[in-house]
Protein backbone atom coordinates (compact mmCIF):
# COMPACT_ATOMS: atom_id res chain seq x y z
CA UNK A 1 0.00 0.00 0.00
CA UNK A 2 1.43 3.85 -0.82
CA UNK A 3 2.75 5.33 2.32
CA UNK A 4 0.14 8.36 2.50
CA UNK A 5 2.65 11.79 3.14
CA UNK A 6 0.08 14.08 2.74
CA UNK A 7 -1.74 12.61 6.03
CA UNK A 8 2.06 12.68 7.97
CA UNK A 9 3.39 15.65 6.55
CA UNK A 10 1.02 18.18 4.37
CA UNK A 11 3.88 20.29 3.29
CA UNK A 12 5.47 18.05 0.80
CA UNK A 13 5.31 19.50 -2.66
CA UNK A 14 8.66 17.60 -3.75
CA UNK A 15 10.06 14.13 -3.02
CA UNK A 16 11.12 11.41 -4.78
CA UNK A 17 10.17 7.80 -5.05
CA UNK A 18 9.47 4.66 -6.59
CA UNK A 19 6.63 3.81 -9.24
CA UNK A 20 5.59 0.06 -7.83
CA UNK A 21 2.64 -0.48 -10.80
CA UNK A 22 1.29 0.98 -13.95
CA UNK A 23 -1.07 -0.55 -16.03
CA UNK A 24 -3.95 1.32 -18.72
CA UNK A 25 -7.11 1.53 -18.85
CA UNK A 26 -8.96 3.62 -21.82
CA UNK A 27 -5.89 6.32 -22.69
CA UNK A 28 -4.71 6.63 -19.48
CA UNK A 29 -2.49 5.32 -17.26
CA UNK A 30 -2.68 4.67 -14.11
CA UNK A 31 0.61 4.56 -11.24
CA UNK A 32 0.51 3.64 -7.97
CA UNK A 33 3.80 4.94 -5.89
CA UNK A 34 5.61 4.09 -3.06
CA UNK A 35 5.07 7.41 -1.33
CA UNK A 36 2.78 9.96 -2.24
CA UNK A 37 1.76 13.70 -1.29
CA UNK A 38 -0.60 13.89 -4.00
CA UNK A 39 -3.93 14.18 -2.07
CA UNK A 40 -6.44 11.95 -4.16
CA UNK A 41 -9.45 14.25 -2.82
CA UNK A 42 -12.12 13.74 -0.41
CA UNK A 43 -14.54 15.52 2.09
CA UNK A 44 -15.28 18.16 -0.61
CA UNK A 45 -11.69 18.99 -1.57
CA UNK A 46 -10.66 18.56 -5.11
CA UNK A 47 -7.65 16.02 -6.02
CA UNK A 48 -3.98 17.05 -6.33
CA UNK A 49 -2.38 17.73 -9.96
CA UNK A 50 0.93 17.76 -10.39
CA UNK A 51 3.68 15.97 -12.50
CA UNK A 52 5.99 12.62 -12.22
CA UNK A 53 9.35 13.19 -13.85
CA UNK A 54 7.48 15.55 -16.77
CA UNK A 55 4.55 13.63 -16.97
CA UNK A 56 1.61 15.58 -16.07
CA UNK A 57 -0.89 14.11 -13.26
CA UNK A 58 -3.89 14.94 -14.67
CA UNK A 59 -6.22 13.04 -11.94
CA UNK A 60 -5.57 11.25 -8.68
CA UNK A 61 -8.27 8.94 -7.40
CA UNK A 62 -8.60 6.70 -4.27
CA UNK A 63 -9.94 3.39 -5.16
CA UNK A 64 -10.15 0.13 -2.75
CA UNK A 65 -8.17 1.85 -0.22
CA UNK A 66 -5.21 2.55 -3.00
CA UNK A 67 -4.22 5.85 -4.29
CA UNK A 68 -3.73 5.75 -8.13
CA UNK A 69 -2.09 8.68 -10.19
CA UNK A 70 -3.58 9.33 -13.54
CA UNK A 71 -1.39 9.92 -16.66
CA UNK A 72 -1.64 10.46 -20.28
CA UNK A 73 1.74 9.32 -21.11
CA UNK A 74 3.73 5.91 -19.51
CA UNK A 75 6.27 6.49 -17.51
CA UNK A 76 9.72 4.89 -18.47
CA UNK A 77 11.73 5.12 -15.37
CA UNK A 78 11.59 3.24 -12.18
CA UNK A 79 12.60 6.06 -10.07
CA UNK A 80 11.08 9.36 -10.36
CA UNK A 81 10.58 12.86 -8.74
CA UNK A 82 7.30 13.96 -8.16
CA UNK A 83 6.10 17.51 -7.73
CA UNK A 84 2.46 18.93 -6.89
CA UNK A 85 0.78 22.13 -8.57
CA UNK A 86 2.13 23.57 -4.73
CA UNK A 87 -0.68 26.65 -5.85
CA UNK A 88 -3.47 24.38 -6.47
CA UNK A 89 -3.16 22.57 -2.94
CA UNK A 90 -2.58 25.65 -0.85
CA UNK A 91 -5.72 27.39 -2.65
CA UNK A 92 -7.69 24.15 -1.98
CA UNK A 93 -6.66 23.61 1.73
CA UNK A 94 -6.95 27.28 2.61
CA UNK A 95 -10.74 26.82 1.31
CA UNK A 96 -11.41 23.56 2.88
CA UNK A 97 -9.64 24.82 6.37
CA UNK A 98 -12.23 28.00 5.59
CA UNK A 99 -15.00 25.54 5.26
CA UNK A 100 -14.58 23.57 8.51
CA UNK A 101 -14.03 26.89 10.38
CA UNK A 102 -17.18 28.71 9.24
CA UNK A 103 -19.28 25.02 9.81
CA UNK A 104 -17.86 24.68 12.91
CA UNK A 105 -18.97 28.75 14.02
CA UNK A 106 -22.48 28.23 12.56
CA UNK A 107 -23.33 25.02 14.54
CA UNK A 108 -21.59 26.97 17.89
CA UNK A 109 -23.70 30.12 17.43
CA UNK A 110 -27.06 28.76 15.61
CA UNK A 111 -27.05 25.17 16.00
CA UNK A 112 -27.24 24.76 11.98
CA UNK A 113 -25.26 21.86 10.70
CA UNK A 114 -23.57 21.76 7.13
CA UNK A 115 -24.89 19.26 4.81
CA UNK A 116 -22.26 20.03 2.09
CA UNK A 117 -18.89 21.55 0.46
CA UNK A 118 -18.35 21.86 -2.83
CA UNK A 119 -14.91 23.62 -4.18
CA UNK A 120 -13.79 24.14 -7.87
CA UNK A 121 -11.62 26.06 -9.89
CA UNK A 122 -14.34 28.45 -9.98
CA UNK A 123 -16.75 28.34 -6.75
CA UNK A 124 -16.47 27.80 -3.35
CA UNK A 125 -19.95 27.06 -1.59
CA UNK A 126 -20.99 25.45 1.98
CA UNK A 127 -24.77 24.28 1.92
CA UNK A 128 -26.37 24.42 5.48
CA UNK A 129 -29.50 23.17 6.69
CA UNK A 130 -31.99 25.55 7.22
CA UNK A 131 -33.78 28.03 4.95
CA UNK A 132 -32.40 31.13 5.34
CA UNK A 133 -30.46 33.12 7.96
CA UNK A 134 -30.68 36.92 8.88
CA UNK A 135 -28.64 39.65 8.26
CA UNK A 136 -27.72 39.96 11.51
CA UNK A 137 -26.85 36.06 11.76
CA UNK A 138 -24.31 36.53 8.73
CA UNK A 139 -22.53 39.58 10.41
CA UNK A 140 -22.09 37.69 13.71
CA UNK A 141 -21.14 34.55 12.10
CA UNK A 142 -18.58 36.62 9.59
CA UNK A 143 -17.23 37.86 12.56
CA UNK A 144 -17.02 35.31 14.85
CA UNK A 145 -14.91 33.41 12.07
CA UNK A 146 -13.14 36.38 11.58
CA UNK A 147 -11.76 36.45 15.11
CA UNK A 148 -11.13 33.20 15.18
CA UNK A 149 -8.53 33.41 12.30
CA UNK A 150 -7.36 36.66 14.02
CA UNK A 151 -6.54 34.17 17.08
CA UNK A 152 -4.61 31.99 15.01
CA UNK A 153 -5.61 29.01 17.08
CA UNK A 154 -2.75 25.90 16.93
CA UNK A 155 -3.79 22.99 15.00
CA UNK A 156 -2.94 19.84 17.14
CA UNK A 157 -2.97 16.42 15.15
CA UNK A 158 -2.97 12.90 16.69
CA UNK A 159 -4.53 9.21 16.65
CA UNK A 160 -6.84 7.61 18.93
CA UNK A 161 -8.72 4.07 19.37
CA UNK A 162 -12.18 4.32 18.30
CA UNK A 163 -13.34 3.47 22.20
CA UNK A 164 -11.44 6.53 23.00
CA UNK A 165 -13.71 8.96 20.63
CA UNK A 166 -16.81 8.96 23.36
CA UNK A 167 -14.32 11.56 25.09
CA UNK A 168 -14.00 14.05 22.38
CA UNK A 169 -16.93 16.43 21.24
CA UNK A 170 -17.21 14.35 17.50
CA UNK A 171 -20.84 14.48 16.11
CA UNK A 172 -20.07 11.37 13.68
CA UNK A 173 -17.44 8.36 13.45
CA UNK A 174 -17.25 6.16 10.37
CA UNK A 175 -18.19 2.29 10.93
CA UNK A 176 -15.97 -0.25 10.61
CA UNK A 177 -12.92 2.10 11.93
CA UNK A 178 -10.89 0.82 14.83
CA UNK A 179 -8.34 3.97 14.97
CA UNK A 180 -9.41 7.58 13.92
CA UNK A 181 -6.99 10.64 12.91
CA UNK A 182 -8.01 13.79 14.77
CA UNK A 183 -7.12 17.51 13.55
CA UNK A 184 -8.01 19.42 16.13
CA UNK A 185 -8.75 23.32 16.09
CA UNK A 186 -8.21 24.40 19.41
CA UNK A 187 -11.08 26.07 20.55
CA UNK A 188 -13.17 25.49 17.72
CA UNK A 189 -14.65 21.70 17.27
CA UNK A 190 -13.65 18.21 15.90
CA UNK A 191 -15.30 17.14 12.75
CA UNK A 192 -15.23 14.31 10.57
CA UNK A 193 -13.79 14.01 6.51
CA UNK A 194 -13.17 10.76 4.40
CA UNK A 195 -11.56 7.77 6.14
CA UNK A 196 -8.00 6.86 5.59
CA UNK A 197 -6.23 3.73 6.17
CA UNK A 198 -6.11 3.84 10.03
CA UNK A 199 -9.28 6.22 9.75
CA UNK A 200 -9.66 10.05 9.26
CA UNK A 201 -11.37 12.29 12.02
CA UNK A 202 -10.92 15.55 11.30
CA UNK A 203 -11.32 19.32 12.43
CA UNK A 204 -9.17 20.92 9.40
CA UNK A 205 -7.00 24.14 9.19
CA UNK A 206 -5.07 22.28 6.82
CA UNK A 207 -5.36 19.68 4.10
Amino acid sequence: MTERLFYTNPKIYKWETEITDVFQYNDFYYVTLKETAFYPGGGGQPADLGWIDSYKVVDCIKRDNEVYHVLKEKPEEKMVHCKIDQYRRIDHTQHHSGQHLLSAVCLNLFDVNTISFHLSHETATVDLDVSSLTQEQLHQIEQTVNEHIIANHKVNVFYINRDDAVHYNIRKIPKDIDRLRIVQIENVEYTMLVPVPMSNLQVKLDC
